[in-house]
């Protein structure tokens, strides 16, 4: 039985450290969009930025607002906008690729080697959350 452990997202939230390509920004309160779309079940590693906390007051459990719209753009997750060591600068990017894909943004990953091209969905998170956990082995080695 083999199997691949994606890094733990940890560090700052993607908004404030992505960089957008198209010029839209994505340093607002809702990088995802601008328009508020309701709230879901907050999730480890969803940023606590997104967090209802008047509605947590008042006694509800945790909830994240959503939004939608065209405020989101193409993002960036680069290995240069991170800091510390190899996991610590791992587990970012594994934070803003979290993000990204919880907010249905189209998002790159560039890695010392390694860029994967921007898109959105299943597929492209566990692409980008693949090379994450690969990082630092030999192509074609295992880890």
């Amino acid at each position: 039985l083999s199997g691949l452990v994606y890094p733990k997202p940890a560090g700052r939230p993607l908004g404030q450290h992505c960089a957008p390509t198209d010029g839209t920004s994505t340093t607002g309160d809702h990088p995802g969009g601008d328009e508020f779309n309701g709230h879901r079940r907050y999730q480890t590693g969803d940023s606590q930025h997104h967090v209802d906390w008047k509605a947590h007051a008042r006694g509800r459990s945790l909830l994240v607002k959503d939004f939608i719209g065209a405020g989101g753009g193409v993002v960036w997750c680069e290995w240069e906008r991170t800091q510390g060591d190899d996991e610590q600068r791992l587990a970012q990017l594994a934070q803003w690729i979290l993000e990204a894909h919880r907010l249905a943004m189209s998002y790159g990953l560039r890695l010392p080697g390694v860029v994967i091209a921007p898109a959105a969905g299943e597929g492209h998170y566990h692409h980008c959350m693949r090379a994450l956990t690969l990082h630092g082995f030999p192509a074609g080695g295992d880890p």
